[in-house]
């Protein structure tokens, strides 16, 4: 067998040493892509609540400003 032969031989087996080690990675990890995905849908959910959330406090101090400033034009604030 030749260097270049025995170059060649090398090439290949790490190539298809690479090869192996990417798709075990692949597997390994696409658990965590689940994962990933339902902790984003989660975060997503939470975000339109707290939006939602944050809006009606909005209303409730429109409305406490709007009772307040009623009873100090109609001389009821102490």
């Amino acid at each position: 067998m030749t260097t270049a032969e025995t170059i060649m031989a090398i090439i290949g087996g790490l190539g298809i040493a690479g090869t192996g080690i990417a798709w075990a990675i692949k597997v390994i990890l696409a658990p965590l892509k689940v994962v990933i995905e339902n902790n984003t849908a989660a975060l997503n959910g939470m975000t339109k609540k707290l939006d939602a959330h944050d809006e009606t406090l909005d209303d409730h101090g429109q409305r406490i400003v709007a009772i307040e400033t009623t009873h100090k034009v109609k001389g009821c604030a102490s």
